[in-house]
């Protein structure tokens, strides 16, 4: 896996460019790490994944899920 990491930069760092990666990163003491795309549905999501280069040599499985961003702001007020 280690041997693609540079390219699994590279391919996110072009995804943050063009306001597709929104944010990620390893988990900390454990495999795996989290990717937070900004794309309009699962489809393009799904075509963004594959593209990766961890994703294309089969360095990772991943789980995808749909998540709606909540602000502090904007969070309903505690009963």
């Amino acid at each position: 896996m280690e041997q693609y990491t540079p390219l699994h930069l590279d391919y996110l760092r072009a995804q943050l460019k063009k306001g597709a990666f929104a944010a990620g990163g390893p988990f900390l003491g454990e495999k795996g790490g989290l990717i937070i795309l900004n794309v309009a549905d699962a489809k393009e999501a799904e075509a963004l994944v594959q593209q990766d280069p961890f994703v294309i040599n089969k360095a990772v499985t991943y789980t995808m899920r749909q998540w709606a961003h909540c602000r502090a702001e904007s969070a309903a007020p505690a009963k």
